[in-house]
């Protein structure tokens, strides 16, 4: 009888060589492609999870955007027109100044008021308004005040008696093109000041004189003169 060893050969041989079959099958796999396997291996790797950005938000996004844009240009122009304003108005103040300083050194002297005066790079109008204060009755409490009169629309002996006058210089841009309102005035300047007591002694006697000959103009008339806003004399 033989022995057990003898009958399990074959089967054994069989098995080894199935073994060796698959071991030599697997082995040019590694040996040819190990790039291939790594690209393989990569493309393996999970879709990312990132998505791109809808109609909708895009929309949106450029919507923001263009109201962010309009704001700040909106910001901008308005600093520069408030620049230019206040650029305007000290310019205009200037203007006036140097109308008042003229005016009350001698009023004869003062620029046509029908041309533009230039300060800077650009052009201004001034209109001047001399008023006399005269001093009315004291209310219950014994207070008076000095109200306004228009010089030209006030009798000279009336002039002469009340030495107190306020006058007033607006200044205006002239320049229509400007993208400020130019109806309204960039200066308005106003002054009390003594008619007789002046700086130049020179313009306190031509005032004076100037009073005078209107007092004598007015009396050698038919009467005295009436101011131009009273109502007429009956005859």
């Amino acid at each position: 009888m033989g022995t057990p060893a003898g009958l399990l050969q074959p089967h054994a041989d069989r098995g080894v060589r199935a073994l060796e079959s698959r071991r030599r099958r697997r082995a040019p796999d590694r040996g040819r492609h190990p790039v291939h396997r790594h690209h393989h291996a990569v493309n393996a790797r999970p879709a990312s999870t990132q998505r791109g950005l809808t109609f909708i938000e895009v929309v949106v996004a450029t919507a923001v955007l263009a109201g962010l844009a309009t704001m700040v240009l909106g910001t901008l122009s308005f600093m520069e027109t408030a620049s230019l304003r206040q650029k305007h108005r000290l310019n205009a103040a200037e203007v006036a100044h140097r109308v008042i300083a003229q005016f009350l050194d001698d009023p004869d002297k003062l620029p046509d008021k029908s041309l533009p005066i230039q300060q800077g790079e650009h052009l201004y109008r001034f209109i001047l308004r001399e008023e006399i204060l005269v001093t009315e009755e004291g209310d219950a409490r014994g207070l008076r005040r000095g109200a306004g009169r228009i010089a030209n629309d006030l009798p000279a002996e009336e002039q002469l008696r009340n030495m107190l006058a306020r006058v007033t210089v607006q200044v205006y841009l002239d320049d229509p093109s400007a993208p400020i309102d130019t109806s309204a005035p960039m200066a308005d300047l106003v002054r009390i000041y003594g008619t007789l007591s002046l700086a130049d002694e020179d313009a306190i006697m031509k005032r004076l004189l100037k009073l005078v000959d209107l007092i004598n103009t007015q009396r050698a008339g038919t009467g005295r003169s009436q101011p131009s806003n009273a109502p007429p004399r009956r005859p």
